[in-house]
């Protein structure tokens, strides 16, 4: 579970191992706590009360933090692509959101991809203030040539597919 952690925080090679190793944790903690629980006077009830709530805060924040809320940032970037097969552009689940969601401060080409989409997206549907604003960030992160070509052709077929 220490590794998986560390893993998950430091590395973030993976985020499986933590929450796994820690329901096995939990169960087994509560498991101990919970086999003393008849000979254990009150003031141990309570206090291996609370220490089992804390175990499986815990764990709930592991498996939110590592199967959900550490969503990388090309996650998002994928997850936009298919909110606009969709036709989802705008609005808080739309491709523009999840294209937003998507900077990544350890893997600068992920900002890169989003900032293409963007600047794809805004054009497609005439925001020229915000196309321009992505454009220069795009810019600053090397263009068009630190983007895959296939990945702005991928956006460009699904965005000829809506009707505007």
């Amino acid at each position: 579970m220490v590794l998986g952690v560390w893993n998950m925080g430091v590395t973030k090679e993976d985020v499986i191992l933590a929450p796994l190793g820690g329901v096995l944790f939990c169960v087994g903690g509560i498991s101990l706590l919970a086999g003393r629980w008849e000979e254990a006077g009150q003031t141990e009830q309570i206090g291996s009360f609370i220490l089992a709530s804390t175990l499986v805060m815990l764990e709930i924040y592991l498996v939110f933090r590592g199967l959900v809320v550490g969503v990388p940032g090309i996650t998002w970037s994928k997850s936009g692509l298919r909110q606009i097969h969709r036709g989802l552009i705008h609005g808080p689940n739309g491709a523009i959101s999840h294209f937003e969601r998507s900077w990544d401060m350890e893997e600068p080409w992920i900002n890169s991809m989003s900032h293409a989409a963007l600047v794809l997206i805004h054009g497609k549907h005439g925001n020229t203030d915000e196309e321009k604003l992505h454009l220069r960030e795009l810019e600053k992160e090397g263009g068009w040539g630190s983007v895959d070509s296939s990945w702005a052709e991928a956006i460009e077929a699904a965005l000829s597919k809506l009707a505007l």
